[in-house]
């Protein structure tokens, strides 16, 4: 993406929005769609996450200073202009926000579509009843919407998401920025 010297520059200095609380009624509608998931009833656990998942977007936007589009900030990215926010970065702030939780009746997975397509791999944290399979849980996509949370089921969403193979090595699982 070519951008004349001037858009590039209104671009970087927009100041970084300010976190806040989530909204009561956002909250409510995430809450609602975890609970909604097959197996799932813990409603404190769900709002929970729901409040951490929200917060934890808001706090990322401002830090990484996302700009509209997320493509034009993976670029900013890549020129040294941001210091965070490609797709990766937030699976991985995010997993490791709802990670820490004390969780009992919840999982979280790492999905990914395009595995390895430098120019279209995606991926995102979702989070399932205990009990269920990643094809059973909520995507928590905090990129697609540039700090917004997007949330939806990984069945029938515009990305062909699977299980990321280290899944289980969140250990070692990072994002390397290409």
């Amino acid at each position: 993406m070519l951008l004349a010297h001037g858009a590039l520059a209104a671009a970087c200095a927009s100041p970084p929005p300010a976190a806040t609380q989530p909204d009561p009624a956002e909250l409510g509608a995430l809450r609602d769609a975890i609970l909604a998931l097959p197996g799932a009833g813990d409603a404190e656990e769900a709002t929970l996450i729901a409040r951490t998942a929200l917060e934890t977007v808001q706090s990322l936007a401002a830090s990484y200073r996302m700009t509209w589009p997320p493509l034009l900030h993976n670029n900013l990215f890549h020129v040294g202009l941001r210091p965070r926010g490609l797709c990766c970065h937030w699976a991985e702030d995010l997993s490791r926000a709802l990670d820490a939780l004390p969780l009992e009746h919840y999982r979280t997975w790492w999905l990914v579509a395009h595995l390895g397509n430098r120019w279209r791999e995606h991926n995102t944290p979702a989070v399932a009843p205990i009990d269920n399979a990643w094809s059973e849980s909520l995507i928590l996509d905090g990129w697609r919407d540039a700090g917004a949370l997007y949330y939806a089921s990984p069945r029938g969403d515009r990305y062909p998401w699977t299980l990321h193979p280290l899944d289980a090595r969140r250990d070692v699982l990072r994002c390397i920025a290409q």
